[in-house]
């Protein structure tokens, strides 16, 4: 796929908000932090977002994609 912002070459991947219900019980809401997980096991995951942090996005209305700008 090609970024609609620079053109490039995107990787093929995941964007996650690390939790788990247990540690909510435990923790309550606790510092969370939105990942990209590369589906290419040898690339390390990259944190996009760190917990409190809004990132500039865009989403597509007919396809739900979602693009997060910046770093």
């Amino acid at each position: 796929m090609t970024c609609p912002e620079c053109g490039r070459a995107m990787t093929e991947g995941n964007a996650r908000v690390k939790g788990t219900p247990l540690g909510f019980l435990f923790f309550g809401f606790s510092w969370q932090h939105l990942w990209f997980e590369p589906l290419d096991r040898t690339q390390r995951r990259r944190k996009v977002i760190e917990s409190g942090k809004a990132r500039r996005a865009h989403e597509c209305p007919g396809c739900g994609a979602v693009l997060i700008v910046g770093r």
